[in-house]
Order: structure tokens, then sequence, then C-alpha cells
């Protein structure tokens, strides 16, 4: 009942149950990608005749990208996004881009502010660009191509955009992310620490070996579930970070350029 379907009133039930389920996976898309709860991903759906073929628009404030998807349900898993449905999205995003609302549906129009406030903003925006369906089956080549040369165009000469396709087994995959490890809460004891203001805000010090040891005992391989370290394989550099770590910890930080954290958040604590 999140998901506004007003539009299917009074029209046949299968046809209504399939544009529903469209519309899931749109928001599904931004429930997973962009980290937020149910409703706010059900608000983002603009599925609707006139949408331009965007089904789902949102500016995700917290890390500084622009959501746009489109999206496709096959109740028999063999009809994967199409050259037109891709091309529809294509010519809604550059649109979009151009400010010309007026070739929108209303539920598109009613985000302009947020649309406009991601186009016009002084920080870094990325903009990424989503097809899904739950075809077996991946999206023809030159389907997706309609979607990656228009990212190309998009990062030409800056890099400010990335496109993300998803068939039936990356679908699933949103579905079973919702069972990875909840976010991890460290207390560090950061000694001899400084501060970098820009471009990124940062900070740096020394930590002792025995809290980072503590940190993987208490939380194991979760620490790495954004990282593809996870998967250590054997090779020279890997091997003299070993020895190192082993036999000569003091090195560490000139050998190996440390450990970097990346959060959500930090706060200084009021002692130590």
């Amino acid at each position: 009942n999140l998901i506004d379907m007003k539009d299917w009133e009074g029209r046949p039930e299968e046809d209504k149950k399939k544009a529903f389920l469209s519309r899931a996976v749109a928001a599904l898309c931004i429930k997973a990608i962009a980290q937020v709860e149910i409703g706010v991903a059900a608000e983002a759906v603009t599925d609707a005749f006139n949408d331009n073929g965007i089904d789902a628009i949102f500016f995700d404030q917290k890390n500084d990208a622009l959501i746009l998807v489109q999206s496709k349900w096959s109740a028999d898993g063999t009809k994967p996004i199409d050259a037109d449905g891709a091309g529809a999205m294509a010519a809604g995003v550059r649109d979009l881009f151009a400010a010309r609302f007026e070739r929108f549906n209303d539920k598109i129009q009613k985000k302009k502010a947020e649309v406009m406030a991601a186009l016009y903003s002084e920080r870094p925006i990325r903009f990424t660009l989503i097809t899904a369906h739950t075809a077996t089956q991946a999206a023809a080549p030159f389907v997706k191509r309609k979607i990656d040369d228009l990212v190309d165009e998009l990062n030409d000469p800056v890099v400010i955009a990335d496109s993300r396709h998803f068939d039936q087994a990356g679908v699933y995959n949103l579905i079973t992310s919702e069972s990875e490890p909840s976010k991890i809460k460290l207390q560090i004891g950061l000694k001899d620490w400084g501060v970098i203001e820009k471009p990124f805000l940062a900070y740096y010090g020394r930590v002792h070996v025995d809290e980072i040891l503590q940190w993987w005992v208490e939380h194991n391989n979760a620490l790495f579930t954004k990282n593809l370290r996870l998967f250590r394989f054997n090779s020279d550099v890997n091997d003299a970070l070993s020895r190192t770590l082993a036999a000569d910890p003091q090195y560490f930080w000139y050998f190996n350029n440390g450990i970097t954290v990346i959060c959500d958040s930090i706060t200084k604590a009021a002692v130590g």
C-alpha cells in the first residue's frame, strides 16, 4: 500500500499486479542502493503514463547521488528490458538534464526541486542510471549501449555518471543484500592525530595494532563487505605486507600507507 497505484484503479487485476510489481522493482533499486526506508523508496517511484522512460527518481543527499531507474517485471522471466525501453530512458534523462519538465508526468514534475537541487549543487554529484528487470537473461549489449553511450557523453570530460544493469540474478542480490552485516561502530584511540578538511573530511593518526586486532576479533569479514580485499590472493605485495606486520610492525605505516576506514560519520570524544 506504499506504492501509488491510483492510475490503475478499475483496470484488470492481472494488469494492475504486473504494473505494481514493475514499480516495486524500481523501489527496490532505490531502497537497496541509497539504503533508505521502504516508504522513502516508494515515494521515489514515478512510473506512470508519460514518465518518459524514468520509473523512479531519488536524490540521495547523504551520498551526493541522483539515482534514475527504469524497471520491468517479467512474470515468466523471459522478457528483459528492450531497445525501445532503454532508448526511452536515455531520451528522458536528456530531457531531465535539460530541465524540460513539461515533457514529464505530474509525478516527475513534483520532483523538479529535487532534480534541480542535484543538477545545480555546488558539491560534486554522481548520476547513476539503472535498468532492472526480472528476466533470467541479461539485456542485450545493443540495449545496454543506449544507456552506456549516454553515460559516456555525461562523463566527457569529467566523470560524473555511471550505469548499472540488473537482471533477475541482480535483482535477487539486491533483495538478499538485506541480510548483510549491520553498520559497524568503532571507538578508535587515535594518537598524534590531525584533520584534513578538503576535498573530503579526513582524520589521520596512529592506532595500536592490538586495537586493530580487536576490530577483527569482533567483526571479522564484516569489516570488508564492500572491499575486494575480502578475496585475498597470494601476491608479492600481500606477502610483503604480512611479513611487515609479523616482523617489523613499526614500519607498516611507512611501507603500506596505513589503513583507510570509510565512515558514514565520525565524532570526537570529549576525552582522549
